[in-house]
Parts: structure tokens; C-alpha cells; sequence
């Protein structure tokens, strides 16, 4: 089921990223401090959520537990599952137990928290703090993450298209340096064969247009190193990419001047 709903929710979300810390910690015995608590992102519907604690190990990862408030829904989660707990219940009282769904693993002092965004009501926005054992907070309570409250997780839907100056390891790289290969990479999500122009526009006058289109997987990628190096060269330089005459992505890049000798 949720490998159903993890397809479906495919390129649905990406959350901001949140952090807190603790650097004394208060917590006894010593082991059960944490120290940090933050998330990443969420990519094809699944959640992260670490904790760093102070000295961790076996008995740390299984007193581990997140908490999250989503509405007035509150779930209670650990590597066993995860309980929706009633508002103003009791633990004995919660409901809505689901065993299973959450991946938990102790990395040196990180305890790490994965578990699809549907177990949790597939939220846009959620609340969550962190605690290990009794000796952290009240299941129920938010007061602590780990002592200034919880972290607040919002999510975003992705831009549609996507445009970048490829580095040497075909990520997005914004220096570079005149004679390097320049090549600009451009992203539909929707896996469409979109017709699409990239403009540079470089130092002084350097403007350049050329026309592409994505693969049946929506990529595609324009190499435009002659023009980069030897009309426009060092500087300051733009690339957008149109879909018709709208402005879809952009992307900014300095070209330094070619080392002497």
C-alpha cells in the first residue's frame, strides 16, 4: 500500500530544511541527551528526521521517538510504528496503532527517522520534536526540540522545469573558469518532450539564444562552450529558458579569466 502511495506521490513534495541544538544538553543519564534534532528533505513522499544525541548507542536508538503535530492530529512514532494519539488522551487511550512504515537506524550518535509522508495524513505543513525516552518530554508534549519547542516542516511543490550550468560532475556549478566545457542542462518533470530556448546573456552585449528540446524523459542539455569563452568571457552571466514566451528557469554563473602561463 505504500509503495502505492509513494508512486503516486512521486515528485509531490520538497520540504525546507529545519534545525535546532542543544549544545549543554540537560537530560539524565547522560546518554539519553540530545544534543540537535533536524530534517532534510522529502523525496517521493518519505520523510527524515535525525537526532543527535550525546553517547549514542543500542539503548538510544530504541528509547528514540518523534513526535509530530499535524492539525489537531498528534502521532506518536518510533521504529516499531507509528500511534495517533487523541486530543487530550491518554497514551492507553491513543488510537489508530500501525505497526510497520518507519525505518529507524543509529549512525554513530544520529538516530535516524524515515517514514512515508501518508502515515502522518500526508501533511503540506507538521510540526515535530524529538525525544529519547521519558527523560526528554512527555509524548504528548511539545515543549522541547530538544528546549525551544518544535520544529515546524513545511513542504513545497517542485518547480515544473529546471535549468542549470553543468559542472565536470554534471551537477550545478556557478564558477567557472574561460576554456572550461560549458554545457546547460534543462529539466521537465512532467517527462515531456518540451520544445524550449535557452538565452545566455553574458558581459557588455553577450547575448546568445538557441533552441532545444527534451527527450522522452524530459532532459536535454545545450553545449555552448565557444560562446561562453570566446564572445562573452569572463564575468557575470545569466541563463534562462523559455517555454514559449515564459520565463520557466534561470541561473546564474561567473566565468573567471583563463590563468596566465
Amino acid at each position: 500500500m505504500l509503495a502505492g502511495l509513494a508512486a503516486l506521490l512521486a515528485s509531490s513534495a520538497v520540504a525546507d530544511r529545519g534545525r535546532d541544538e542543544d549544545p549543554k544538553g540537560d537530560a539524565f543519564p547522560p546518554f539519553t541527551d540530545i544534543r540537535a534534532v533536524w530534517h532534510g528533505h522529502a523525496e517521493r513522499g518519505m520523510l527524515r528526521h535525525v537526532i543527535l544525541a550525546q553517547r549514542a548507542n543500542a539503548a538510544t536508538k530504541s528509547l528514540a521517538q518523534v513526535e509530530v503535530a499535524v492539525g489537531h492530529s498528534r502521532y506518536f512514532i518510533t521504529s516499531r510504528g507509528v500511534t495517533r494519539i487523541r486530543s487530550g488522551a491518554s497514551g492507553a487511550e491513543a488510537s489508530d496503532a500501525r505497526a510497520g512504515g518507519v525505518r529507524s537506524v543509529r549512525r554513530g550518535n544520529r538516530i535516524i527517522f524515515t517514514f512515508h509522508r501518508s502515515l502522518i495524513g500526508n501533511p503540506s505543513r507538521y510540526a515535530w520534536a524529538a525525544t529519547i525516552g521519558s527523560n526528554d518530554t512527555s509524548p504528548a508534549e511539545f515543549d522541547r526540540a530538544p528546549d525551544r519547542g518544535a520544529i515546524t516542516h513545511r513542504l513545497r511543490r517542485p518547480p515544473r522545469f529546471v535549468g542549470y550550468r553543468e559542472g565536470p560532475d554534471g551537477k550545478p556549478d556557478r564558477v567557472a573558469v574561460q576554456g572550461d566545457l560549458h554545457r546547460f542542462a534543462f529539466v521537465d518533470r512532467r517527462r515531456r518532450r518540451t520544445a524550449y530556448t535557452l538565452v545566455l546573456d553574458g558581459p557588455g552585449d553577450a547575448i546568445k539564444r538557441y533552441r532545444g528540446r527534451a527527450n522522452r524523459r524530459g532532459r536535454d542539455a545545450i553545449e555552448a562552450s565557444r560562446y561562453v569563452n570566446d564572445m562573452g568571457g569572463p564575468g557575470r552571466w545569466r541563463a534562462v529558458w523559455r517555454v514559449g514566451k515564459r520565463s520557466v528557469a534561470s541561473f546564474r554563473f561567473r566565468v573567471r579569466p583563463e590563468p596566465e602561463g
